[in-house]
């Protein structure tokens, strides 16, 4: 998982997919704006993770994650991105 870029992508039920974010090969992240501040994406070496901070009733849904490749598609077709 190191070497590749990973995203969390998001599906309140009834909704499209919404992109929260990814982060890199490192440790650099980057955010929608609507997420900003609100989600952090960290992980190891074999793991991934997404907290949520203040979370309210609207941040319920389906969560997801993906690798970059997987995601890419996705992402720039179904997703709204700020």
């Amino acid at each position: 998982m190191s070497s590749y870029y990973m995203q969390w992508i998001r599906q309140p039920e009834g909704k499209g997919l919404e992109w929260i974010g990814r982060i890199d090969g490192g440790t650099g992240t980057a955010y929608s704006q609507s997420f900003q501040n609100r989600f952090f994406i960290t992980k190891n070496s074999n793991t991934l993770y997404l907290e949520g901070k203040n979370l309210q009733q609207q941040d319920t849904a389906t969560y997801y994650c993906a690798r970059d490749s997987q995601c890419r598609k996705m992402c720039r077709n179904n997703t709204k991105t700020d």
